[in-house]
């Protein structure tokens, strides 16, 4: 009989059934018991940063609510928090969008999470993202005023003004009493609208509220402007004379005036300006925009003489100063534009100064003190993609070429994916014979944008042709070669490789398949040649080489051709 205790214990037998015991042990306690354990820690968690918000501990607040859904990612009180710290603390901020799409999808009846992630994406500029948030609007709120104020906001941020004059109507039926609801509609009816009923309706409307003395000076402002657009005279000379039975005027108004009877009477345009100019204005903002009306006006000369007519104190002040300065720059006065912001400090547009240095400098011919201010602009424009195409624009429009080139490349290393930056500066360094720049932008291109098969083969024949990148530029070249072996480009670079890899013959059959119109290409001149001159069949080499003469080449390309020309004239001797 066998012994039991011997069999049970025996170490073949005993160690496997301890496994499958611990194994069995530690599922179990994965699948009932760590769960429990996870959703108690999580708790603890939420409380401490729950009691940290309400300390208004609010940095803190986020970090332990982190780590509560790192425990429990489902929870939403956790996401409420969370949420409620992000608002409220500027090195978290960036977590709301991320919280409000767990939140709408958590709760897709709460209204609060749409309306709060639209007008997150809409400062952001975030349009995509704001639209759709909206097409998943709660159905059972979408006759709630709070839906159509979100409507309207959007139909503003988006540009979509039936949109937006949509959801103002809708609003405004359900406050029919609400006279700044029914001057917003208005106003933007005659701004946009083309319906002929809904324009005279706007018109109606304004010329009510202008009857009435809290809502006149707004009403008769927009009335006014329309009638400027329109050129009508009639009414221009009416709404001039109701603004003029107005006691006091702001400086916004009184320009409106000017401009308005600058259309009625052109003739005495100036005239009307001097008695403007000889009103005292001491408030900053009013002294700005009276100045940015002359320089539009195109009026630089009083823009220039009243500006040097301001008391110290007013000229001393940023904005009045930040325009003075845009009238010396108009006015090409160098030296005064460059004391002028020497010192100042524009926040975050402080590259904008530093470009205005940088341009001072060029003109006033000191290079150093330009390349100084420059590198400067560059520095503190740092990633802003909407400022660096702004400096691009301007700097191209100045003829400053090298410079943007460089903001061409700072574009280009933040954002490789952008075509439009890509090709321009691409076929720039290629244009120019600038290989090593060159691969530098088609390698950081093809990282990013992996299915751009033509930024590959030229990576892959500027890499052969310069002996770089070897296993790389041949794996691209052979791939794409493989993906479309109809392609002139394709075809010349793998055969241009298997050259390099002496495969001579394989690579003079890629070139027979070429159709001869493709084979006579100037382009592609020089690496036939090399690949016939490597095979000894110097007739067939001279003949495209015949073909370069006029081809603007890379330094390198001319190398070679001066090498097989070399050698092909010592042996004809």
């Amino acid at each position: 009989m066998p012994n039991i205790k011997k069999i049970v214990f025996h170490p073949a037998v005993l160690i496997p059934s301890l496994l499958i015991l611990f194994l069995g042990a530690a599922a179990l306690t994965k699948i009932f018991i760590w769960p429990v354990v996870k959703k108690y820690q999580a708790q603890i968690l939420r409380e401490e940063a729950a009691a940290l918000l309400e300390q208004g501990n609010y940095s803190n607040a986020f970090i332990e609510i982190r780590k509560a859904l790192f425990k429990d990612s489902q929870d939403l009180e956790s996401y409420k928090i969370g949420l409620a710290a992000a608002e409220n603390s500027q090195e978290h901020y960036h977590y709301i969008p991320s919280f409000l799409q767990e939140l709408m999808k958590m709760e897709p009846e709460n209204p609060d999470h749409f309306y709060k992630f639209i007008l997150f994406a809409l400062r952001t500029q975030s349009l995509d993202m704001a639209r759709d948030a909206f097409s998943k609007y709660p159905v059972s709120k979408k006759q709630s005023e709070r839906y159509h104020q979100i409507g309207y906001s959007l139909g503003l941020g988006t540009k979509d003004l039936e949109l937006a004059d949509f959801h103002l109507e809708k609003l405004l039926k359900m406050r029919p009493d609400d006279d700044k609801l029914l001057y917003t509609l208005s106003s933007l009816r005659l701004r946009v609208s083309k319906d002929e009923d809904k324009i005279s309706d706007a018109k109606e409307a304004l010329t009510n509220l202008a009857a009435a003395e809290s809502s006149r000076l707004p009403a008769l402002r927009v009335l006014l402007a329309h009638s400027l657009v329109e050129q009508d005279a009639e009414k221009i000379v009416e709404y001039i004379e109701e603004f003029g039975e107005i006691g006091s005027l702001g400086t916004r108004d009184r320009l409106l005036i000017l401009q308005a009877q600058k259309t009625i009477d052109p003739e005495n345009f100036r005239e009307h300006i001097d008695q403007f100019l000889d009103q005292e204005i001491q408030d900053p903002l009013e002294v700005t925009v009276a100045l940015d009306f002359l320089i539009k006006n195109e009026l630089l000369d009083r823009a220039s003489s009243w500006a040097e007519s301001l008391s110290e104190d007013v000229k001393k002040q940023e904005d009045v100063k930040r325009k003075i300065s845009q009238i010396y720059y108009l006015t090409e006065n160098w030296g005064n534009l460059r004391e002028n912001i020497l010192d100042e400090n524009w926040a975050q547009h402080e590259f904008g100064r530093y470009l205005l240095l940088a341009l001072t400098s060029k003109i006033q011919s000191d290079p150093l003190a330009f390349r100084k201010y420059w590198q400067q602009c560059l520095i503190e424009i740092g990633s802003n993609r909407k400022y660096l195409k702004s400096l691009f624009q301007t700097t191209a429009s100045w003829g400053w070429e090298k410079e943007s080139i460089e903001v061409l490349e700072k574009s280009f290393h933040e954002e490789p994916t952008d075509d439009e930056i890509f090709n321009v500066l691409a076929n720039h360094f290629m244009s120019i014979g600038e290989t090593s720049r060159a691969l530098e932008i088609l390698g950081r291109r093809v990282e990013y944008v992996p299915d751009d098969l033509s930024s590959k083969n030229n990576f892959a024949l500027l890499s052969i042709l310069t002996d770089k990148n070897h296993t790389t530029a041949f794996t691209y070249a052979r791939e794409n070669f493989e993906s479309d072996n109809e392609n002139p480009y394709f075809v010349t670079t793998w055969a241009f490789a298997l050259q390099k890899l002496d495969r001579l013959q394989e690579a003079a059959k890629m070139i027979e398949w070429l159709p001869e119109v493709e084979r006579n290409d100037p382009r592609r001149a020089v690496y036939m040649a090399k690949i016939f001159f490597e095979l000894g069949n110097h007739d067939r080499a001279r003949e495209f080489l015949e073909r370069v003469a006029e081809t603007p080449l890379f330094a390198e390309e001319k190398n070679l051709l001066m090498s097989m020309q070399k050698t092909l004239q010592q042996a004809d001797k």
